[in-house]
């Protein structure tokens, strides 16, 4: 297969199971243009558009006129900004069933952090359940969102990554809040 093939078949399997797309980039190359298109052709509509500063908003906005991106939300690359973002999102999709990964093959993805193995999947699952857990465990003793979000932690046992350790707190009450939101709903 020629290395382009590999790109985009790559691109189509991770756009077919999100829920949102973040698109980032300093100048318009064929590269951002051919994820635009993808984007818009996969109907993805939810997402955000991360720009250097100072960039005319008018011209990303006719870059994006006509697509699914054009309701997505446009910012400079700040990581509390982003999660807020993110947070307000709301995905159509069926959270009352147990979740569900499907993985039917493993492919490369080069210069997107550290890499694990489908062994390490069971692993994760466990951890989120833990988390579950603790905020289900949290909600029937009667705590209320903030109680939870300042009592539950697991930043002794999955510490942050390098150049992210400052965020941890945050990120854990943001999960904290998330998943007490969604167990409530569920109640």
């Amino acid at each position: 297969m020629h290395p382009v093939e590999d790109k985009i078949s790559a691109k189509i399997q991770i756009m077919s199971i999100i829920d949102a797309a973040i698109i980032s980039f300093e100048e318009m190359t064929q590269e951002v243009g051919d994820t635009v298109l993808m984007i818009d052709s996969m109907g993805i509509s939810l997402g955000i558009i991360l720009v250097p500063p100072y960039t005319d908003e008018e011209r990303i906005g006719a870059i994006t006129k006509g697509t699914s991106l054009e309701s997505f939300v446009t910012c400079e690359s700040d990581p509390l900004k982003i999660f807020e973002i993110l947070e307000s999102l709301d995905p159509d999709r069926d959270t009352d069933g147990p979740v569900n990964v499907v993985i039917d093959h493993s492919f490369s993805v080069k210069g997107v952090g550290e890499v694990c193995g489908k062994d390490y999947i069971s692993e994760q699952s466990e951890f989120i359940k833990e988390w579950i857990g603790a905020v289900r465990e949290a909600i029937d003793g009667g705590l209320s969102k903030k109680e939870a979000a300042d009592k539950i932690s697991f930043l002794d046992r999955y510490p942050m990554d390098v150049g992210l350790k400052s965020f941890g707190k945050t990120l854990q009450k943001m999960n904290v809040n998330r998943l007490y939101d969604l167990l409530k709903e569920n109640v």
